[in-house]
């Protein structure tokens, strides 16, 4: 049986009255096991409630909404579409909407060429998906951080091998002198841990969504002109950085390949049918 995050919140705070009442009958290790586990369970609450969204639930709202604006529901997302969606949820916060207009463009930019070499003008739900979730981290003050990439403590959901697989490679990526990363550290990382799926007709490719989606991940800070990314930044880049179409641009490139694509997030909830 779940216990639900109110119930842990008032046990913690019913064991802490305990252990600070000055009739306390609670001494020493007794004491001390009842301190422990009020701090367990402070811990647990604050970790439920700092969950993360649900991916493909997110994105499922997100296309329905998007589609709001479109002939069907099975129309792919141009970028008209993809920016009046956006700026329609967060562009009215005050005065950094001409910021986030700028930091959309370069996001659909990063999305459509999630399909190089094929030359695309529009998203299906794969690429608006991880767009879409892209889009809510922009620093309007705070990041929203929806995935818990970089939240402690860590949501208890169903993404923790996914925040794991992005701090190692937050752990394994080359930083400056202030801990940042830049490009050619961030390319380095990429084509690395990618290496099996790229091949060298491809590799250019590659390289020129791994830009954009750097000059993407930079305009995050926006009006602050960034040229190297810090961890919140890097992780949610290096997540889109994944789910390039390998197989695609392969079988493209060699007549061999596949059309899957690894969508980490399951944002299209196939996996969710199986």
């Amino acid at each position: 049986m779940e216990v639900r995050r109110e119930d842990e919140n008032s046990m913690s705070n019913k064991l802490a009255r305990l252990c600070d009442a000055e009739d306390s009958a609670f001494e020493g290790t007794d004491r001390q096991l009842l301190v422990d586990a009020a701090a367990s369970l402070r811990t647990a609450a604050a970790a439920q409630s700092s969950s993360a969204v649900l991916p493909s639930t997110f994105v499922a709202a997100a296309w329905d909404e998007v589609h709001a604006f479109l002939p069907s529901a099975s129309t792919r997302v141009d970028r008209v579409a993809f920016v009046h969606f956006a700026m329609s949820r967060h562009g009215q916060r005050g005065p950094k909407s001409p910021e986030y207009y700028q930091f959309l463009n370069h996001l659909f930019d990063s999305a459509v060429q999630l399909m190089l070499p094929k030359e695309k003008t529009d998203l299906g739900k794969h690429c608006f998906g991880y767009a879409a979730i892209f889009a809510e981290e922009f620093y309007f003050g705070k990041p929203r951080d929806i995935l818990g990439l970089n939240t402690e403590p860590r949501p208890l959901d169903g993404l923790a091998g996914v925040r794991a697989g992005l701090d190692a490679d937050w752990a394994a990526v080359s930083k400056d002198e202030a801990g940042r990363v830049t490009f050619e550290a961030f390319k380095a990382l990429m084509c690395d841990k990618h290496q099996g799926s790229i091949i060298p007709q491809i590799a250019e490719q590659y390289n020129t969504f791994l830009s954009t989606t750097f000059k993407t991940a930079s305009a995050l800070m926006l009006p602050n002109v960034k040229t190297t990314l810090g961890g919140h930044c890097f992780k949610y880049a290096a997540l889109m950085a994944a789910e390039f179409y390998f197989g695609a641009a392969r079988e493209l490139a060699t007549g061999s390949g596949s059309s899957s694509v690894a969508d980490v997030l399951d944002v299209t909830g196939a996996r969710g049918r199986l």
